[in-house]
């Protein structure tokens, strides 16, 4: 083994490790592990993890491609604080000896070495968001927090109070993993709460978003809420902004300079947002077809109408810039989907407010 192999084999040594996640991403963010005992690290620092890369998920495969190799990134090592025994390596993918193109991480990396190469250093930070939830007796998903019912809950301290187990123990992971946490607080909406951690270069912090989300994941059909369409509409709107910008790089040096860096960021927004939009229609046939999840009005459906438009202004934008046609056809029809996504959430707020209730009630509200 190299010496940063024997590094690494040493410091897992002395942390007591036992088995490590060979973990990488598919381009829909999924997670995706071998458990490999500590006995075989030269095996897995020498010649990766193999993984059957239709099998794995959405990563540009078919069952005839041959399989995909992890190769581990020793710098992104990580223990699992809940977990004795346990660490994470991410690794990057590579099929017959070649980084393999559709590797998230890949792509991460290099759009980051563009940007070195033009005397820049790509950095992030991360404010993590989520909702506290669990499972009602009646099956339905509830705040975990049933007096979480201000109407102002924002930076509320009784709320964090009455969370103050989930939020350290979470605050002290991310403290033992050397993320500096640096802040934790109630957000805007009810069972809404925050946690950060100090930024670092751009693939570090894709890496402990990565092993952040980790560490509370669990999907069931109800947890499947309308605003993960959220995710594809803040790829769109970045797509949108980048087309914008690098149509009015003409009349900026510094925009003409970065040319390519945003070129390439474009696209790969642009891309990012496509390749959601089949994983949310999937997960929605399984939610409601496969799970027989009942489907009925919900006001978080309309976070969904927006990353349909945005994405029908954006893909337009796109083809204006770019000058590829056949782009034209994708808003010339996804227009419609977005004007249905409007009117059936229209058509559902308006039956939940004068359909759902009797007009006794109606007029006993009013009065």
């Amino acid at each position: 083994m190299s010496p940063v192999e024997d590094e690494l084999a040493a410091r897992a040594e002395a942390d007591g490790v036992e088995f490590f996640f060979a973990m990488f991403v598919d381009m829909h963010g999924k997670p995706c592990a071998k458990m490999i005992p500590v006995e075989a690290i030269d095996v897995l620092m020498g010649g990766g993890a193999g993984f059957a890369g239709f099998a794995a998920g959405p990563m540009g495969q078919t069952p005839a491609d041959p399989d995909m190799i992890a190769i581990p990134d020793p710098a992104s090592y990580a223990l699992v604080p809940w977990q004795p025994g346990l660490a994470v390596l991410q690794c990057d993918i590579h099929v017959e000896g070649l980084p393999w193109p559709y590797t998230p991480r890949l792509i991460l990396k290099a759009m980051a070495e563009k940007a070195r190469q033009r005397g820049l250093v790509y950095n992030a930070g991360c404010e993590a968001e989520y909702f506290l939830v669990r499972r009602g007796s009646d099956g339905r998903v509830e705040l975990a927090d049933p007096l979480d019912r201000a109407d102002a809950p924002c930076y509320d301290a009784k709320g964090l109070t009455r969370m103050f187990d989930h939020l350290t123990t979470v605050s002290k992971y991310m403290n033992q993993l050397g993320w500096a946490n640096y802040a934790n607080d109630h957000e805007d909406a009810n069972g809404q709460f925050e946690q950060n951690f100090q930024y670092a270069d751009a693939v570090t912090t894709a890496d402990r978003l990565i092993f952040y989300r980790y560490m509370f994941f669990r999907l069931e059909p109800s947890d499947l809420m309308p605003p993960y369409w959220i995710n594809m509409g803040a790829m769109a709107i970045s797509t949108l902004t980048g087309a914008t910008l690098i149509a009015h790089a003409s009349e900026a040096v510094f925009l003409a300079s970065l040319l390519p860096f945003l070129e390439g960021f474009t696209l790969l927004f642009w891309a990012t947002a496509t390749w959601w939009i089949p994983m949310l229609v999937i997960l929605g046939f399984w939610r409601h077809i496969y799970k027989h999840f009942r489907l009925a009005y919900d006001p978080l459906y309309w976070g969904a109408v927006f990353p349909l438009g945005m994405y029908t202004a954006c893909t337009y934008r796109l083809a204006e810039i770019t000058k590829v046609t056949f782009l034209y056809q994708i808003p010339r029809y996804f227009i419609y989907v977005a004007l249905a996504a409007w009117f059936l959430a229209a058509v559902g707020l308006t039956q939940s407010l004068f359909v759902a209730h009797p007009a006794t009630e109606r007029k006993d509200a009013v009065a």
